[in-house]
């Protein structure tokens, strides 16, 4: 099981209470850099975010860009060496392989 521990009332509460769950995405495949340059890849730009953070010391100035052409490994590559971060919306409605199923 991906998440743990999963009950019949997990469904229910989430979204709705803060949860504590453990987790094994490490271990799947689908969380690999590989799967996951692949994922960005292809990834419509109407449902992601690609945010720069600015300078560490800057005021705080966050801009949002797009991916272009970029290989997903370099995307990954920017967000590890900079103040980048990336926010895959929908993913399980777009990809069905990283539908969550208890």
């Amino acid at each position: 099981m991906l998440l743990s521990p999963w009950s019949a009332e997990t469904p229910q509460l989430w979204g709705h209470v803060p949860m504590r769950l453990h987790h094994s995405l490490h271990t799947s495949p689908l969380f690999s850099r590989e799967a996951l340059a692949e994922l960005i890849e292809t990834y419509p730009r109407s449902h992601y975010a690609l945010v720069n953070m600015g300078g560490q010391k800057d005021k705080r100035l966050w801009r949002e860009g797009e991916i272009g052409n970029l290989k997903g490994v370099d995307v990954i590559e920017a967000i590890k060496n900079g103040r980048m971060w990336l926010n895959l919306r929908d993913v399980s409605a777009l990809d069905q392989r990283y539908k969550l199923a208890p």
